[in-house]
């Protein structure tokens, strides 16, 4: 399978922040996943991932924020 990752890292002045960078996904140029986040463990130091997802009332949701590439050709 092939893929392409692209990150983009996120600078900022808040030294609270946990968030390093986003990053992209591609599949086999098919399939691209957005809005992946890239976190550092406050307690490890050790990076981790989140998948995209929305607050819509007060309740944190999953959506998939993915896209076929072919749809927006």
């Amino acid at each position: 399978m092939n893929y392409t990752v692209q990150v983009n890292e996120v600078r900022t002045t808040n030294p609270e922040s946990a968030v390093r960078a986003y990053a992209s996904v591609t599949f086999e140029g098919a399939f691209k996943v957005c809005n992946i986040a890239i976190l550092e463990n406050r307690a490890t130091g050790e990076p981790f991932i989140s998948m995209p997802n929305y607050k819509t009332a007060g309740l944190m949701k999953r959506i998939s924020l993915s896209i076929r590439i072919s749809a927006i050709r």
